[in-house]
C-alpha cells in the first residue's frame, strides 16, 4: 500500500469506525485488534457475502464473545475485498479466545466461507488513542476512508512527532472522527500507519 487513500468502506454485517471504541475508552491497555483482509474468488462475490452472513449469524447464535465488524471496500485497487475486525482487546484476550471459542469458529469458517476465498491476510494492530478522536458511544458510521502511510525506514519517530503536532492543532477545529492504527504483527510490508 502506498501513501494514498486505501478505500472507502461500506458496511456488510456491522460497521464501526473503531469496533469496541467504548471498551477502548474505558481501558487504555486494550487497544489491540485482530483483523483479516479477505478477497473472495472471482465471480463469487454474492455467494461469499451470503456465506459470510451465515457465518456471522452462526457466531452470534453460538456465543462468540467478540464483536466483529465486517466492511467491504467499495473504491480503489482492491475493490470487493472485505475487512473483518474485532478490536478493544489485550494480548490475554487473544490467548483466551484462541484457547476457547476461536477453534470452533475456525471449523465453521472453513466449512462455509473458506471455499469461496481467493486470499486472506491477517494482522494484529494497535490504536493510538492519544492521537485519535473517537466518536461518542453509540455513534453509527456508514462510510469511512482508510489512508495508509507507508513510512520510510527510520522516520517513524519524526512521523509521530508531526502527526502529534497536527492533532493538537486540528482536534477541536475539524469536524469528524479519526483513529491512528499501526500494525503490531502481520498485515503486509511495513512500517506503515493507517488513518
Amino acid at each position: 500500500m502506498n501513501i494514498k487513500p486505501f478505500c472507502s468502506l461500506a458496511a456488510l454485517v456491522a460497521v464501526s469506525v473503531l469496533g469496541g471504541s467504548a471498551a477502548l475508552a474505558q481501558e487504555n491497555t486494550s487497544t489491540f485488534a485482530r483483523s483479516y483482509t479477505v478477497t473472495p474468488k472471482s465471480g463469487m462475490g454474492p455467494q461469499f457475502e451470503a456465506a459470510l452472513r451465515e457465518h456471522a449469524q452462526w457466531r452470534s447464535n453460538n456465543g462468540d464473545p467478540w464483536d466483529w465488524n465486517v466492511s467491504m471496500q467499495d473504491t480503489g485497487e482492491d475493490l470487493g475485498t472485505f475487512l473483518i475486525r474485532s478490536s478493544g482487546h489485550s494480548y490475554a484476550d487473544f490467548d483466551a479466545y484462541d484457547a476457547g471459542f476461536g477453534p470452533q469458529g475456525l471449523v465453521h469458517w472453513n466449512a462455509t466461507v473458506a471455499p469461496l476465498v481467493e486470499s486472506l491476510t491477517s494482522a494484529i494492530t494497535t490504536a493510538n488513542l492519544e492521537l485519535s478522536k473517537l466518536p461518542p458511544e453509540g455513534t453509527t458510521i456508514g462510510l469511512i476512508t482508510v489512508t495508509t502511510f507507508q513510512l520510510r525506514p527510520g522516520r517513524g519517530m519524526e512521523f509521530n512527532r508531526l502527526i502529534t503536532q497536527a492533532t493538537e492543532i486540528i482536534r477541536d477545529k475539524l469536524a469528524g472522527y479519526w483513529v491512528w492504527i499501526s500494525p503490531t504483527s502481520g498485515g503486509g510490508p511495513g512500517p506503515y500507519i493507517n488513518l
